[in-house]
């Protein structure tokens, strides 16, 4: 009784439902004396015709390590996909957390930008109204990539004017 009783009744409909064929194979598990628990790799092959004495050989191999590292990297997967699936619901439940205080800077910014400023005042308040704009930009680029690892948002191809990126980075970083 070295079959594991689990396995033991698909193991048998297995022999019988496949005495007539070629070939057959299975992984089931066998359960030694000691109680230690073993993955088996069976493959088995009919000679000759089983109504004419036919006989079957086959061969078994451990698989055991192996079984060992799918059932880790399975794990390993269901962890990796719950922990992209929390980064998605907190980017999502973020985002509007995230935009609110963005938002308000642009109105006080434009609030600043109607008043009276000297030049250099006026080129602070353009550079902060960059550096939002990039900001919001940049969430939105974060948002979009949540979207995506979610397939909420499906990707678009499109050409872009370069000059107008690089004028954007080095008014940017002009500052600094």
């Amino acid at each position: 009784d070295w079959l594991h009783p689990e396995d033991r009744d698909e193991v048998v409909r297995l022999i019988l439902n496949n005495q007539h064929q070629d070939s057959y194979a299975a992984d089931f598990r066998i359960v030694w004396p000691d109680g230690e628990v073993r993955w088996i790799h069976s493959h088995a092959f009919s000679l000759g015709h089983p109504a004419q004495d036919g006989y079957v050989i086959g061969y078994q191999s451990d698989i055991t390590e192996r079984k060992r590292i799918e059932a880790e990297l399975t794990t390993a997967k269901q962890v990796a996909e719950n922990a992209s699936i929390a980064k998605t619901r907190f980017l999502a439940a973020a985002s509007h957390d995230l935009r609110q205080p963005i938002q308000a800077i642009n109105l006080f910014n434009d609030a600043l930008a109607r008043t009276e400023l000297s030049e250099d005042q006026q080129t602070i308040c353009d550079y902060l109204s960059q550096s939002v704009h990039s900001l919001s930009d940049l969430l939105n680029v974060l948002l979009d990539i949540s979207k995506l690892d979610a397939g909420a948002l499906k990707p678009c191809l499109e050409v872009i004017q370069v000059d107008a990126l690089f004028h954007r980075i080095v008014a940017e970083f002009s500052p600094i």
